[in-house]
């Protein structure tokens, strides 16, 4: 039995190191300047520059490594439901929550740049909607 958790410990690390990877090709390429600081919620203009397969790898690590990572929080939640059930019960609802809100979020901040990137390909090639586009 402890050889189990102890499996599932390593599984969980490696999965915690692929599921925090899969935000690097989220991050604007090159080095950040004034110009083009993040607004939070906001369109970035060089999703259109970039290949959508940044994006793709992006969600492959996002839905490869958070799995891992939430098996061993379940498994934590289980040990610790020996001592305090009520306490056990709690982390497992919070990680079943955590679970599909991180990986829904992960797919929508992975699906939303090549998105934009369609439409304004479309609206470049077109010149239908430059105005709305403000290009």
């Amino acid at each position: 039995m402890e050889h189990n958790y102890i499996f599932w410990g390593v599984v969980g690390i490696i999965s915690g190191l692929v599921a925090a990877l899969a935000d690097v090709p989220l991050v604007k390429p090159g080095r950040p300047d004034s110009d083009t600081a993040v607004l939070k919620g906001k369109i970035q203009t060089w999703w259109a520059d970039v290949p959508s397969k940044r994006f793709v790898i992006s969600f492959w690590l996002s839905f490869l490594g958070q799995p891992g990572t939430y098996i061993v929080m379940w498994l934590l939640a289980g040990l610790i439901s020996n001592n305090n059930e009520p306490l056990g019960i709690a982390l497992k609802i919070n990680t079943f929550i955590g679970c599909f809100t991180g990986l829904l979020c992960h797919v929508a901040f992975c699906i939303k740049p090549p998105s934009w990137s369609g439409i304004y390909a479309f609206c470049n090639t077109t010149h239908h909607c430059r105005s709305w586009l403000n290009i």
